[in-house]
């Protein structure tokens, strides 16, 4: 597969198919070839840093991004579309980052696993107000903008970024990241991430880690953590960064109200070039699709399960309600009686410690196995 190169004013223009494919990153910038920059022998570290308008983190994630680092690899930053549909585990077919505002957290976590067959080590979301005074703290930043921004005000279109290089400070940045213009798509944003990206690492150098690590954040890892994994992204040479999107296609009208879908050969190809050694299941591309039914009315209980069997190789893809929420027991139900159907049946209870095995009348083709929550499941 060739490596194309994006131009920058393309891609802010077109909105829709203009981003990198595999290792380009979104500028041209970046490389997957030379590995051992940074990183021991260790499997490589996987963080999920969300960004959210409001300090409580009730809203939907404006920003998603994947880092992968160490391992004896070069850094890699993924960059996933907020309104990318995908299934969350409990809740059902929705975009990606309304996973932050049902069930925060762990919810979003499983939820970008799931879609992107992944095991996730750490999670962390800030807001927008942090963001902007992790900036300050740092000092200007300096971003090239390719082109004059607008914004519609009043019924007319309002200069909101001039065209070249631009001196930012903690608000300008956060307003440059989350800026989406008339008639484009969220796809062209993930260009000025990138950008923001890159001019933070540029100015911070090694203070990075010191900077972050004083923030506020809110994840199953603290702001050291993700300070430390950062300053390691920092520490690699601009050229050394991988940065892509997830592989999507637009769907709907496009512009505000665009959502995409995951384009799955893609995505294949590109977990198994950049994030292979973090491929949840054994096998690739043989994970047992699974329904997800709530039969006991707790709606912690979804993710309780997705946490356990999603790492395992499980892909969620379907979940919902069951015909009631009186289950006392869980049911694991597999569409045939062969030695296969029975070993995904067997894994799947010893996984969950509880669960009656079934044989369903009629096959399915659209799943592996149901599983339908009972009230025997503990949640945490």
């Amino acid at each position: 597969m060739a490596i194309g190169f994006i131009l920058i004013p393309a891609l802010i223009a077109s909105g829709i198919a203009a981003y990198s494919r595999f290792g380009t990153g979104l500028f041209g910038k970046g490389s997957s070839k030379k590995k051992g920059v940074i990183g021991g022998p260790a499997a490589p570290t996987t963080l999920l840093l969300m960004t959210t308008r409001t300090p409580d983190h009730s809203r939907p994630a404006d920003t998603l991004t994947l880092f992968s680092v160490g391992g004896g690899q070069q850094p890699f930053v993924l960059l996933i579309p907020s309104q990318t549909l995908t299934e969350i585990p409990g809740y059902g077919f929705d975009v990606v980052g309304n996973a932050m505002s049902f069930g925060r957290v762990p919810l979003a976590s499983i939820a970008v696993s799931n879609m992107l067959g992944i095991r996730i080590d750490h999670t962390v979301v800030i807001d927008d107000s942090a963001v902007a005074a992790a900036v300050d703290k740092i000092g200007p930043i300096t971003v090239d903008v390719p082109s004059n921004l607008f914004a519609a005000q009043g019924g007319e279109l309002v200069p909101v970024f001039s065209a070249g290089s631009q001196q930012m400070n903690g608000k300008q940045a956060v307003r440059y990241l989350t800026y989406q213009g008339p008639n484009e798509t969220e796809l062209s944003r993930l260009a000025r991430e990138q950008q923001i990206f890159d001019a933070v690492f540029a100015k911070a150098g090694s203070g990075l880690a010191q900077v972050i690590g004083s923030m506020p954040v809110e994840g199953d890892t603290g702001a050291g953590e993700l300070g430390r994994l950062l300053a390691a992204v920092s520490a690699a040479p601009q050229s050394a960064r991988t940065y892509d999107v997830v592989p999507v296609q637009p769907v709907g009208a496009g512009g505000d109200e665009g959502a995409f879908k995951v384009t799955s050969a893609d995505l294949d190809v590109e977990v198994g070039k950049f994030l292979s050694a973090s491929r949840t299941g054994v096998t690739p591309g043989t994970h047992p699709r699974l329904q997800l039914l709530n039969g006991n009315g707790r709606p912690e209980a979804g993710v309780s399960v997705a946490q356990r069997l999603i790492p395992a190789g499980f892909r969620i893809v379907d979940s919902g309600n069951a015909r009631s929420f009186d289950f006392a027991k869980t049911k694991i139900i597999v569409y045939a009686n062969d030695d296969a159907s029975m070993a995904v049946a067997q894994q799947v209870r010893k996984l969950l410690g509880v669960g009656e095995i079934e044989v369903a009348a009629r096959s399915q083709t659209s799943v592996d196995v149901t599983v339908v929550i009972g009230k025997d499941v503990r949640t945490a």
